[in-house]
């Protein structure tokens, strides 16, 4: 699975858009042996019509929905996040 790292002017750049409020991680390690499946939970407030991205290091993105709507999840490493509001909330199950 590749990696790739943020880089100085794109951390700059999200940290003047977003402010994070909050992180839910569920885990379901029932799934098998070496796989498990994860639903991510991060509720944060942003510039209202800005976009940027979230990091996704995981093998596989099942569906990712910003403010209850479904959006694409690109690349399945960085999800990007267009339109946001002034408040927000994105579920990524992985």
């Amino acid at each position: 699975m590749p990696g790739e790292n943020l880089t100085r002017d794109e951390a700059i750049e999200r940290a003047a858009l977003v402010r994070t409020q909050s992180y839910e991680v569920q885990l379901d390690f029932t799934t098998g042996d070496e796989i498990f499946r994860s639903t991510t939970t991060v509720r944060f407030s942003a510039t209202a019509g800005a976009s940027t991205f979230i990091d996704a290091l995981t093998r596989t993105v099942h569906s990712v929905t910003l403010n209850g709507v479904a959006i694409d999840h690109g690349d399945n490493i960085r999800i990007p996040l267009p339109g946001l509001a002034a408040e927000n909330e994105l579920v990524v199950v992985a």
